[in-house]
């Protein structure tokens, strides 16, 4: 490589270098903007594990939520369009939910009339497939 490749090369990685890092500084406020979550949602039970036999969950799931602040919000689910239950100027809610499911579903909270997203969760379905296999040394050997 000649000098003026060379310090072309290291002038140019630096120059990247400076890019990269301005980047991340101007992002980080904007990240430090973002107000934290303060409605906190919880599903119990929140995993479904199905067997080799099963092929469908069955369950009652216990929904809740809760807040610092009084708000209308709904409950959604990513099944149906429409709300599955309300609440008006309340710090916190339940809801039970009886499901027959093979897929995992997603819950989430909106304001009653706002789009935004406030909070969210997942109860989720997962297959059990474990594979047997033997062993590859007898019980009694000790090698």
């Amino acid at each position: 490589m000649t000098r003026s490749s060379q310090h072309s090369w290291e002038a140019s990685t630096i120059f990247r270098a400076g890019i990269i890092w301005g980047l991340l500084l101007v992002g980080i406020p904007a990240l430090a903007a973002e107000p934290p979550p303060d409605i906190e949602l919880s599903i119990r039970p929140n995993l479904c594990v199905l067997s080799a036999q099963e092929d469908v969950c069955r369950d009652i799931l216990e929904i809740s939520w809760a807040s610092p602040k009084a708000r209308d919000l709904c409950l959604h689910s990513d099944r149906r369009d429409a709300p599955l239950r309300c609440w008006r100027q309340a710090i916190s809610g339940e809801y039970s939910l009886a499901v027959n499911t093979s897929t995992s579903i997603l819950f989430y909270l909106r304001g009653e009339h706002s789009p935004d997203l406030l909070a969210a969760g997942n109860f989720e379905v997962m297959q059990d497939h474990k594979t047997y296999r033997r062993k590859r040394r007898n019980p009694w050997s000790f090698f």
